[in-house]
């Protein structure tokens, strides 16, 4: 938008102004008043305002009319500069380059409105000023009328009346059983416990462990809203809950916290310290380590402890990588003491999150074939010293392709999607420029998983890229269980990849096929049935698998995973946190 300079008014100037404001000849006629401005041809109603929500009705001088209407709040509205008609065009980009196999005939639709409408907006902030918008909108995306514009402010939340009294019974080394009973009983809540370090770290403000588990939850259950997520974790009248796997000999606070259906939190907190009992001897802490799912790449570790109060640390290790107890030890201190250090945390917080205890199972991947490792365990001083002697388990990874599943992909006819975008501009937006290539799995009949793709370049050399680094390129990044599949690609070299696994998840070969996408090889769009068209695109590649050579466990990334899982996850213990199906 244009800008211009303002020009502040000097004494000259003013007295300038004063002398030509009482003159006017016919050299020098008036100017005309501007036109009246244009009305936007909504009204906008707004009822039911509290301190996080607002109804409002929309009705359209025009009832055969679509157009949008939401809210925005002021610092939106100055950064567009007023400009509503771009802030809506904004919005369908941004949901173009998020999902580009939508097209964008679809996101208009999902926008559009017709007749009167009326929606309450709830998730809001209090005490803050907010637009609620009304504008035009077309089938094509495009704004067809002024702005309509009804401003409210949210009034300040009124916080419930309602406190708690917390017991906390029955500590021992690693559990408590927490019970909690609220002052009003209708009064929606979450308990849990935290460390007395991480409740003074906080600064004994329990909504700021609130907002960050809140925002863990619904990173980690994609497609879910805000009110699903707190109708899992809300208690209502008296509750209790006997939580574990708490580190024994440390401060905790239990605490009970007002808890809204949008996510905001209704009380202070009521909070009851107590501390966990002593662990028993490291050095008396023996293990149980049993190897399970042993396949060619990847192996199941469980391991139990005599003594579940002990921190423990596991590892997987090339056998070739082994050498001595002492030296191995001394290695793994030293990476905990050097991520530690990256990360700025101690070298207690660090080994309390990479320790284990009870019993333990983990998954690890990206093993070599045919290859020796060791599995081993042993307790762990907060110093990250060894607390007591290593146990180890020898194991041999199988050989590759173990199974005679397979699976193969057919894509004989691809299409140009400039071709494709001439036909419908607004429907197949996303395939100009591109390449339409449908392609059908043929699993075999033994096959009871799949995983299919396209990769970029050409990765048909299996000295390259080797089947074991490309079997986990395709369980990362590509698609399972899938027949029909409608890729979105670029032109040039292209690699169809697919690999199948049996009923016991063990791998077959891997198939690779390597296609030059050109103009020239292109089918004609008339033998393409167009019904189909993006019911199933995928628009990005896989990327090559990196080279594949004689696969280790470096200690110090697995330790640098285990901390940095850990310090990602809110510092709460409960762990019937929702997992939504």
């Amino acid at each position: 938008m244009k800008t211009y300079p303002v020009i502040r008014p000097t004494a000259l100037m003013c007295a300038l102004l004063l002398t030509f404001a009482g003159c006017n000849s016919s050299d020098n006629p008036a100017p005309e008043p501007p036109p009246p401005p244009v009305k936007a041809p909504f009204t906008i109603t707004l009822t039911d305002l509290e301190a996080t929500s607002v109804k409002a009705t929309v009705t359209p001088d025009d009832a055969g009319m679509t157009y949008c209407a939401g809210p925005m709040t002021e610092a939106e509205y100055e950064a567009c500069g007023g400009d509503v008609a771009g802030h809506v065009a904004s919005i369908i980009r941004k949901a173009q380059e998020s999902d580009p196999t939508i097209p964008v005939g679809e996101i208009v639709a999902r926008l559009q409105r017709k007749g009167v409408t009326t929606q309450t907006y709830s998730g809001l902030q209090p005490r803050t000023k907010y637009y609620v918008m009304a504008i035009g909108l077309d089938d094509a995306g495009v704004c067809t009328t002024p702005a309509a514009a009804e401003t409210f402010t949210t009034p300040e939340r009124v916080v419930p009346e309602g406190g708690f009294t917390l017991e906390v019974s029955d500590v021992t080394q690693t559990e408590a059983t927490v019970s909690v009973r609220p002052d009003n009983d209708a009064m929606p809540y979450y308990f849990d416990v935290i460390t007395a370090e991480d409740y003074r770290n906080c600064g004994g403000d329990l909504s700021v462990i609130m907002s960050e588990l809140l925002a863990f939850l619904l990173e980690n259950n994609p497609g879910r809203q805000i009110e699903e997520i707190t109708a899992a974790l809300q208690s209502l009248g008296p509750d209790s809950d006997r939580i574990g796997n708490m580190p024994p000999s440390t401060d905790f606070y239990a605490f009970a916290i007002g808890l809204g259906d949008d996510g905001v939190c209704l009380t202070e907190a009521a909070v009851q310290p107590f501390r966990t009992l002593d662990a028993g001897d490291p050095a008396d802490c023996t293990f149980r380590i049993a190897v399970a799912n042993n396949d060619s790449q990847s192996v199941l570790i469980e391991v139990t402890p005599s003594d579940n109060t002990v921190g423990y640390f596991t590892l997987v290790i090339d056998e070739a990588d082994y050498a001595g107890d002492a030296n191995l030890t001394a290695r793994i201190r030293q990476s905990i003491e050097q991520v530690a250090l990256e990360q700025g945390i101690s070298v207690a917080q660090a080994v309390e999150a990479v320790c284990w205890r009870g019993v333990s199972k983990e998954l690890w991947d990206g093993l070599t074939p045919s290859t020796g490792y060791y599995a081993l365990a042993y307790a762990m001083n907060a110093d990250a010293s060894a607390a007591g002697p290593l146990t180890r388990e020898r194991f041999t990874t199988l050989g590759e392709n173990v199974s005679a599943a397979t699976c193969t992909i057919d894509c004989d006819k691809y299409f140009d999607g400039d071709a494709l975008y001439a036909l419908d501009p607004v429907r197949y937006a996303n395939l100009a420029g591109r390449v339409y290539a449908p392609a059908t799995a043929r699993p075999s009949s033994d096959a009871a998983h799949w995983y299919i793709t396209l990769a970029r370049g050409d990765l048909s050399d299996p000295v390259f890229y080797p089947d074991d680094a490309t079997i986990n390129a395709l369980l990362q990044g590509g698609t399972p269980d899938i027949r029909e599949m409608n890729y979105v690609a670029d032109w040039g070299e292209a690699t169809l990849l697919a690999v199948a696994a049996d009923e016991y998840y063990q791998f077959g070969a891997v198939f690779r096929r390597q296609i030059t996408f050109s103009k020239e090889g292109a089918s004609p769009v008339s033998e393409l049935e167009t019904a189909s068209v993006l019911s199933a695109a995928q628009t990005g590649f896989l990327e090559a698998p990196a080279k594949a050579s004689r696969t280790t466990h470096d200690t110090r990334a697995a330790v640098a995973r285990r901390i940095r899982t850990a310090m990602e996850a809110p510092p709460v213990y409960r762990r019937f946190l929702p997992r939504f199906e």
